[in-house]
């Protein structure tokens, strides 16, 4: 949406309602009030647009800065209004409307939820906490691994029995499956480029992986069933993670787009965080491996500490092929580039790197393999 459009059609009253909750007192009125779009990564299908409302709100006489968040969502297509889609279009206006962020662990933050306001022309209007901190400087291994740690203690304290795992209707059961079916919807099949590029070294390979990975894939969906379950966020990218402070001026770590929640296996999440960082270029290729090692560690390392005793090869392999499903994404856009580019993967750097990223994703297929094999199910 346009920002004036926004402007013009802004409930005033919602928001001197929502600012009276963050400066905790009634406000006298809202003066030098501006509304600015925020520019994201990448964009869900179901959000029209993001935006920043700052200004500042007289209390007593005195002035005090403030801004909120909104964020405006609307079903998209018909295929969104099924509560199992992976991308249910109403799925984060019912979380803030439920009790569900007050439940949940405590050492992962979620925006606060001022109001939620439902427009006529069926968009819903979620007015958000703005919260403070970063997330773009701050993306290096230390950090990293202290995001993974504590995203450890959040899904270990639903695995191990501390807490139970929700049921409302609305929470996706079923993420992967339903993800990897929109991908294969909205993707060219890698067939239709295959006979242009087969010549490439490395190319027969992807595909046959990929072929393989398909062939096996309800039995793999089948096999994560099996997995721990647990409470998962399934959107980890850089731009809805931020490092902020708690009361006790300690880093916290805190996560904003609940889109996506779902019942997931233990290790799912962690291999969404690994897996977007890869493509958005967030962690070093040459460095993939030891990234994924330093991060996998300190994910069981906040299992433990939750309490989780669990076999933690079911979470390994519920983590390879969580990285190896990315390629439905991966392979269909790589097939399709080299075949635009006339077969020059040299000249194509993005091709390159696309293809080094393919090639990560059939290693953890391989191992995926060999751990069904170990864990004989």
């Amino acid at each position: 949406m346009m920002r004036d459009t926004v402007t013009k059609d802004i409930n005033q009253n919602i928001v001197r309602d929502c600012v009276s909750k963050i400066v905790k007192n009634r406000i006298e009125s809202l003066q030098e009030c501006h509304i600015e779009p925020i520019k994201t990564i990448s964009k869900n299908f179901i959000t029209k647009g993001i935006y920043r409302i700052f200004g500042k709100a007289v209390v007593d006489n005195q002035q005090q800065t403030c801004s909120l968040i909104l964020k405006i969502i609307h079903p998209e297509n018909d295929e969104k209004y099924n509560p199992q889609h992976h991308n249910y279009w109403k799925r984060e206006a019912l979380l803030f409307q439920s009790n569900f962020l007050v439940e949940c662990p405590q050492n992962i933050r979620a925006p606060l939820c001022y109001a939620v306001e439902e427009k006529e022309d069926n968009s819903i209007w979620l007015y958000l906490e703005d919260i403070p901190g970063n997330h773009e400087p701050h993306w290096i291994e230390e950090n990293l691994c202290f995001i993974a740690k504590e995203l450890g203690k959040f899904q270990g304290a639903y695995a191990a029995g501390n807490k139970k795992l929700p049921e409302a209707p609305w929470i996706c059961k079923a993420w992967l499956s339903s993800w990897v079916k929109g991908c294969k919807q909205y993707t060219d099949h890698p067939t239709i480029y295959y006979e242009q590029i087969k010549d490439i070294p490395q190319i027969a390979q992807a595909f046959t992986a990929y072929e393989a990975l398909n062939d096996e894939l309800e039995d793999h969906l089948a096999r994560l069933k099996q997995c721990p379950q647990t409470v998962s966020h399934q959107d980890l990218s850089r731009q809805n993670i931020f490092i902020t402070k708690n009361n006790d001026d300690e880093n916290q770590v805190a996560f904003i787009d609940w889109q996506f929640l779902s019942i997931s296996a233990l290790g799912e999440d962690l291999a969404k965080m690994f897996g977007v960082a890869l493509s958005q270029g967030d962690i070093p290729l040459d460095k993939a491996k030891h990234y994924e090692e330093a991060l996998f560690h300190a994910y069981i390392s906040g299992l433990a500490l939750a309490g989780w005793k669990g076999n933690i090869q079911l979470v390994r392999y519920a983590f390879c092929i969580s990285v190896a499903a990315r390629s439905f994404w991966e392979i269909p856009k790589l097939f399709k580039l080299l075949a635009f580019k006339r077969n020059d993967l040299e000249s194509s750097g993005n091709a390159k790197q696309l293809l080094q990223i393919v090639n990560l994703q059939v290693s953890y297929a391989k191992e995926a393999e060999k751990l069904i094999c170990q864990l004989r199910f």
